[in-house]
């Protein structure tokens, strides 16, 4: 009979501790489970923000070729929509293997500047968006340049060191243009930092 007890209390303990083991993994988000995750810390918080400006370029470039004036601005808005819809998708596929979730809409920062260069058109939309373009290009190279020197993944590493070409492309290509249009190429200016 002792022995039964045992058996019985043994089971129970076990399925206890099963029990209490798949109710710890429900109540974890999967993110935050070490097995799932497959950047590092750095490494997913670039992809996540890249993702948020490569969306941020392709959207801005949208309203650049219905809102611009100049045939240069309508360009290098066709410019950004054509290269940075190609790094998102490759992104994509990257943070899709690395169980990281990227958005697809835009949110904080992207969004406000959406919204401000929306409500503006011709003469006023080009200086205020070259200007942008010139400021987030000269950021999203140092940040490409820090990745591509220390990311830990080598997906994402090779990632950043293939775009960052065309970034820097695209940075020097709107120092061209941005002064063409009245826009400043650096942060002294108002530019689209006071667009309306």
């Amino acid at each position: 009979m002792n022995a039964k007890k045992t058996l019985i209390a043994s089971g129970v303990s076990a399925a206890l501790a099963a029990v209490a083991a798949l109710a710890f993994l429900a109540s974890t988000p999967a993110p935050a489970r070490a097995a799932d995750k497959k950047l590092s810390n750095a490494d997913e918080m670039f992809v996540m923000e890249a993702a948020a400006g490569g969306l941020s370029e392709v959207e801005l470039g949208k309203l650049a070729e219905t809102h611009a004036a100049n045939a240069d601005v309508k360009a290098f808005g066709q410019r950004m929509v054509q290269d940075h819809s190609k790094a998102n998708e490759q992104l994509w596929s990257i943070a899709k293997d690395a169980n990281v979730q990227l958005s697809s809409t835009l949110k904080g920062k992207h969004k406000e500047m959406y919204d401000k260069l929306a409500a503006l058109n011709g003469a006023d939309f080009d200086k205020h968006y070259m200007h942008h373009m010139v400021m987030d290009h000269k950021e999203d190279v140092e940040a490409f340049k820090k990745e591509a020197a220390n990311g830990t993944d080598p997906k994402v590493k090779a990632f950043a060191a293939n775009t960052l070409k065309v970034i820097e492309q695209h940075y020097e290509l709107a120092k061209q243009i941005a002064p063409k249009v009245g826009a400043s190429t650096d942060d002294s200016s108002a530019g689209s930092k006071n667009a309306k």
